[in-house]
């Protein structure tokens, strides 16, 4: 019986280890397994983005105009204000991290100035001061974004598209109703007063472009950028939407009707839709950095 016992005993024990001997080699596959495919995963990372200069910092300038309701100014003209020529202006900063030599992302800081014809009278023009910064993502068709070879140079187009906030002009205007023998006359003009007054609003911005590199890190570009905004102010179009002062220089009989024409009034300067911010622009970069793996 004890005989009998113990091998009972050892075949069972036995057993038990060739289990637990199989279940250790198939976790120590499982965990060579994964360890291949992190390496391999790492492998391709460090090959997509080991050419790549990480940073690029660089400076743009042009010229924007809003398309909206008013025609725009789209060159110099003499200011009657200040007695000299004025024009319409684009200035902008960025820093771009490159993700692989293809891909980026951009952010971007600009000021605008924008010049228009006045809806209101039509003999002076009228401007709007406007800031903006923008993310964007940006695709090139060639790996542009390599570090070059001595005497190297590459040529790539390229498109972008993101979010926009845009901080415009909102100014106080005036609204005067006067009579005369053939009705009334109605005009409304700058009062001179929070000429500087800012409102908020959003955009999206996309374009295309084309960049020039040479030199291993400086690059020179042209773009076209447009953008559609969330407000039809850019050219103070809508007045019902403007801050704005109404002044009746009518008699007390004649209040009612002056009401009413200057609701239509009011009503034909309502806006035809959502304005936009069109900028063409020329520019210099600067690129710089290694990814921290480097494979050739």
């Amino acid at each position: 019986h004890k005989n009998l016992f113990f091998v009972f005993y050892h075949y069972f024990n036995i057993d038990k280890l060739k289990k637990s001997y199989i279940c250790k080699l198939k976790i120590n596959k499982i965990i060579l397994d994964m360890k291949k495919h992190i390496t391999f995963g790492l492998f391709a990372l460090c090959m997509a983005m080991g050419f790549a200069q990480r940073h690029e910092i660089g400076i743009k300038g042009g010229y924007s105009i809003v398309g909206g309701d008013a025609k725009s100014v789209i060159r110099s003209f003499p200011d009657a204000g200040t007695n000299r020529r004025v024009q319409p202006t684009y200035i902008g900063l960025f820093y771009k991290r490159n993700l692989n030599p293809r891909q980026a992302i951009r952010v971007d800081g600009v000021y605008n100035i924008a010049f228009f014809d006045n809806l209101y009278t039509g003999t002076t023009k009228m401007s709007n001061d406007i800031l903006e910064a923008s993310a964007l993502f940006e695709y090139s068709f060639f790996s542009i974004n390599d570090e070059l070879k001595k005497g190297e140079t590459k040529l790539s187009p390229y498109v972008f598209a993101g979010l926009s906030g845009i901080m415009y002009d909102h100014p106080d205007l005036m609204t005067t109703v006067g009579q005369s023998s053939r009705g009334f006359l109605i005009s409304t003009t700058y009062t001179g007063e929070n000429i500087h007054k800012k409102k908020v609003t959003l955009g999206i911005p996309f374009g295309l472009g084309l960049k020039y590199k040479f030199g291993y890190n400086w690059s020179i570009f042209a773009e076209a950028m447009f953008r559609y905004t969330f407000t039809d102010n850019l050219d103070y179009s809508n007045l019902d939407k403007m801050n704005h002062t109404i002044r009746y220089n009518v008699s007390p009989t004649n209040r009612a009707a002056a009401e009413t024409a200057l609701q239509q009034y009011m009503d034909g300067h309502k806006g035809k839709g959502k304005d936009w911010l069109n900028s063409v622009t020329i520019g210099i970069s600067y690129a710089f950095g290694r990814p921290p793996c480097y494979c050739k």
